[in-house]
């Protein structure tokens, strides 16, 4: 349980990391506002420590 609990944590840490990284290329290719990237990095910080926890925990 040890090493499967470890690599869920990694996938949504990793998928935190994604999700800030799209915001930020979308938000420079497509000219959005501020308000965008905000949301989507906030969001995808918030995924990513959630992963770090999980992390720790196992």
């Amino acid at each position: 349980m040890g090493k499967t609990f470890y690599y869920i944590a990694k996938t949504v840490q990793v998928t935190g990391i994604v999700l800030v990284l799209h915001s930020l290329v979308v938000s420079a290719a497509l000219g959005k506002d501020m308000g965008f990237l905000y949301t989507f990095t906030i969001v995808g910080m918030g995924i990513f420590m959630a992963g770090w926890l999980l992390q720790k925990i196992a």
